[in-house]
């Protein structure tokens, strides 16, 4: 049997990171040793996300991989929506530009700078 298939890097820290925060008032360990703060920084939007989807999907790497699929079809909306800052004509250059959908980053770059 070969190793588990994770659709992005770091996965088994995002579904780790989203099973504590699901977990944490239940496990006393997580207590001890982690403390919930709201902070604007690392993953402020994919960990809810997974945790959210975690209630809903069978597997936990189900869920990190809808938060991919989910973040690959949003990359044309957040990049027509920068474009339209500067242009009307977005539909040539979102498609030019939609191989870089498969950033987190560069979508919600988009999405900020939108």
């Amino acid at each position: 049997m070969g190793p588990p298939d994770f659709s992005t890097q770091d996965e088994p820290s995002h579904i780790h990171n989203a099973a504590v925060l699901r977990d944490y008032t239940s496990v006393p360990v997580y207590q001890q040793y982690y403390q919930r703060r709201f902070t604007l920084t690392g993953n402020v939007i994919t960990q809810p996300l997974v945790l959210l989807l975690l209630s809903v999907l069978p597997t936990s790497a189900a869920a990190c991989k809808a938060v991919s699929v989910i973040v690959v079809a949003a990359f044309p909306l957040a990049f027509a929506w920068l474009l339209s800052a500067f242009t009307r004509h977005t539909g040539a250059f979102t498609l030019l530009a939609s191989p870089c959908a498969l950033s987190y980053g560069v979508v919600l770059l988009r999405f900020a700078l939108g």
